[in-house]
């Protein structure tokens, strides 16, 4: 069994991470000054991170859907850079990103260290590298999300864990259980490495050769469990519920017209609608997602969610990825499964998964982020895989080519990394130039009292409209103009729905103002603007 302990060569780990972090760094830059619009679900976060300075804790929290870890992310990075960049809704994209790109380069250290305690340091530095740049782990890890931060505090909180189950110490579980809180204070799902931990200490105490001393497991597990309880508690505290988030109260209980309307969305992007308490300011949060069907028996949707959660797998890893993957499960699973340490990931990606089925029979989809915690594991897996293959085959083909067998294995790697450049170095959001530039335009028409109706929720975040009437309300007595953001889909219910909408603008007298692209006719537009010219100026719906 490779050991953390047993390769104190500090200064070869030392010349791989700065390896690492000379490949990473330019990457993360590249994406972030790269990307056409932020992510829809960075706005609701950016406006969190906002609330979060403006408003009393207690209030923001409950105003917000999402736990607060990434938007005080956001806010504490916004600090230097409004000071001196000004506030705008550029620089906030920008420290949301930066935020997110900070914690994708710091999360190199804790699956460094990950992977040398399972596998050996090549496995570390390649699946490290291989999670970082494979495109779609590859751009989460860089666009406005909370998925970078809470990659990073869970690995932290699987590496202190790991080490704990090696060698029981108070300090490693403290630990623990404070980067495990922290991650519940980023998502929900960070509670599921305390429940796998508290879960292998059970098994472990069953096998006699495993088993701990009863009062080292009792310490240690009370321990990480009462400082993830105090970390957490800056959350619970508040709001009383573990979250408020709407996917989690759709798992419990959803009715059928809930499960109509995220049908109705189609396999492409889903928007939930998140509310402020008042009931009055609306944010929409965005997914890309795999549907299910909603017709059939539960067993019967179990396995058709099987077969989305195997298929959002094999996209996750760039198909080729995932064959390496179940080559590196061949070859490495066998020597893993004797370590009582290995049952931390194996504990959490079951509870993980049984989470994630759950989410799709009464949900009906499964989007690609919620893999991403498993992403880490399989990344190791994938990198083993074209490890040990060519070596394998280099030693079956000729015993006098093994010399070269380090070679053949990092070409297959390097292979295997420039097949994902060409969409990892993709612009973030690259199709939807045409809603930022609506924006933009915007932000030189409005004025007081103006209204923007837009689903996607970009042309108010690219005008400033968003953060203005987070300031105040609008007048109630003057004449306003309400602008009608139309991003036209291919999908042929949508076209039909939308086509309604615009005679409905129109038999109100409302005009084009602004389409894109402009050099293209209107009825063949991708986005059209629509001024409609209203009374006494009132809230948007």
């Amino acid at each position: 069994m490779t050991e953390l302990d047993k390769s104190h060569n500090w200064r070869h780990d030392g010349r791989l991470l700065f390896l690492l972090l000379a490949l990473v760094v330019p990457l993360r830059a590249w994406m972030v000054w790269n990307t056409e619009v932020t992510a829809r679900d960075s706005i609701g976060f950016i406006s969190y991170a906002l609330d979060i300075e403006q408003k009393p804790w207690k209030e923001a929290l409950l105003k917000n859907h999402q736990h607060p870890g990434y938007p005080l992310s956001i806010w504490a990075m916004s600090l230097p850079v409004r000071q001196y960049l000004g506030f705008s809704s550029t620089t906030m994209q920008l420290s949301a990103q930066l935020a997110s790109s900070l914690a994708a380069v710091l999360l190199i250290f804790p699956m460094f260290y990950l992977g040398k305690i399972f596998f050996e340091r090549r496995v570390a530095f390649w699946g490290t590298l291989l999670l970082q740049f494979m495109p779609v782990t590859g751009q989460h890890l860089s666009d406005g999300i909370s998925e970078a931060l809470f990659l990073l505090l869970t690995s932290l909180a699987f590496l202190f864990g790991a080490l704990a189950l090696r060698r029981p110490t108070i300090w490693r579980f403290l630990l623990c259980g404070v980067f495990c809180g922290m991650a519940y204070l980023t998502r929900p799902e960070g509670a599921l490495v305390v429940l796998a931990m508290l879960l292998v200490l059970g098994v472990r105490q069953l096998v006699p050769f495993w088993r701990l001393q009863w009062s080292t497991a009792f310490r240690g597990g009370l321990v990480m469990t009462l400082a993830s309880l105090a970390v957490g508690s800056a959350y619970f505290g508040f709001t009383h519920c573990f979250t408020n988030k709407p996917s989690w109260t759709q798992m419990s209980s959803m009715p059928d017209s809930s499960i109509d309307r995220f049908a109705s969305a189609g396999s492409g992007e889903r928007e939930t609608m998140n509310r402020t308490a008042d009931g009055q300011g609306v944010l929409f949060a965005s997914l890309f997602a795999a549907n299910l069907p909603r017709e059939g028996q539960p067993l019967e949707r179990f396995g058709q969610g099987l077969l989305v959660y195997a298929s959002e797998g094999f996209q996750l890893f760039h198909y080729t990825g995932f064959v390496t993957l179940i080559l590196g499960l061949f070859t490495r699973l066998r020597r893993l499964l004797r370590c009582p340490e290995f049952l931390l990931p194996c504990a959490f990606f079951l509870l993980h998964t049984g989470l994630i089925m759950r989410l799709a029979m009464k949900a009906g989809y499964i989007s690609d982020r919620h893999l991403l915690t498993v992403a880490i594991w399989g990344a190791y897996f994938a990198a083993a895989g074209l490890c040990d293959v060519p070596e394998r085959l280099m030693a079956w083909f000729a015993p006098l080519l093994q010399k070269r067998t380090p070679l053949v294995t990092r070409l297959a790697l390097l292979a295997f990394l420039a097949t994902c450049l060409p969409r990892s170095l993709q612009p973030l959001h690259g199709g939807q130039a045409g809603n930022r530039l609506v924006g933009l335009w915007l932000a030189g028409q409005i004025k007081p009292g103006d209204v923007i109706h837009d689903d996607h929720n970009w042309s108010q975040f690219y005008s400033g409209a968003l953060f203005k009437e987070a300031k105040s309300a609008p007048p109630t007595t003057s004449q306003h103009t309400s602008y009608h953001v139309i991003t036209r889909s291919k999908d042929v219910k949508v076209m039909e729905e939308q086509r309604r909408e615009e005679e409905k603008l129109r038999a109100a007298h409302g005009e084009i103002v602004f389409h894109w692209p402009e050099k293209a006719a209107i009825d063949q537009s991708r986005i059209v603007l629509y001024a409609v010219p209203s009374g006494p100026a009132s809230r948007a719906p």
